[in-house]
């Protein structure tokens, strides 16, 4: 896989805010964070059906984990 470097600008509050859920979330900075949505991005645009197959499971989980807590 090649590697591009890829710049861009954000505005202070979009980065204030994506800070917090970099925090939340245990990532170890900013850059990861996007780095982790824009492969998540790419990957859904690249492969379709398998991101539908993947919101699916994760509706699945989620409604077992509502059901079973009751």
């Amino acid at each position: 896989m090649r590697e591009t470097l890829v710049s861009f600008r954000i505005d202070r509050a979009l980065i204030e805010e994506l800070g917090g859920v970099a925090k939340s979330k245990h990532y170890m900075d900013l850059s990861e964070l996007l780095r982790s949505i824009i492969r998540k991005r790419f990957l859904s645009a690249k492969y379709p059906v398998a991101h539908e197959l993947e919101m699916i499971k994760e509706e699945l989980k989620a409604e077992i984990r509502r059901d079973r807590d009751g």
